[in-house]
């Protein structure tokens, strides 16, 4: 995007803070609100905070709040998903279903940087692209909500 390496460090802290921040502040509001909601509304959240990403945003500063809000939506949904899986898979199936779900994760994870690289390559826009990475937290959200409870 023309930044130095170190401005772009910058950006990376932001997100690190942000995704600390989530963690923490999910473990305590998920101890009054079920967990359930806050997950799929963190999912949601997300695929917004990308799109403002993406969106052209030029001001660094700006761009920093920007990720650090995407990276704490992100994770506060990726987090939140743990308690939710342990809670939907059977004490025989429980850690082999989780260690599934989150493979698959960790599959995703690896994915999106190729298709986001050839996106770019095939010349799609930032917003472009980030819509497409972003609609990722849309399909969990989804997903979350058709997922059965015991």
């Amino acid at each position: 995007m023309g930044y130095d390496d170190s401005e772009a460090g910058r950006v990376l802290v932001a997100a690190n803070i942000g995704n600390l921040a989530s963690a923490v502040l999910l473990g305590l509001i998920s101890q009054k609100i079920p967990i359930r909601p806050l997950v799929i509304g963190s999912m949601i959240m997300s695929f917004f905070a990308v799109l403002v990403f993406g969106s052209g945003i030029g001001d660094l500063s700006l761009l920093s709040f920007s990720v650090a809000m995407a990276a704490f939506f992100i994770n506060a949904g990726v987090v939140g998903m743990y308690p939710i899986f342990a809670d939907t898979f059977p004490a025989h199936l429980r850690a082999s279903g989780i260690g599934f779900a989150i493979g698959l994760g960790r599959g995703g994870s690896a994915i999106g940087p190729i298709a986001a690289g050839a996106l770019f390559a095939a010349e799609s826009s930032v917003f472009t692209v980030s819509a497409l990475m972003g609609a990722g937290g849309l399909i969990a959200a989804c997903m979350i909500i058709l997922l059965p409870r015991r």
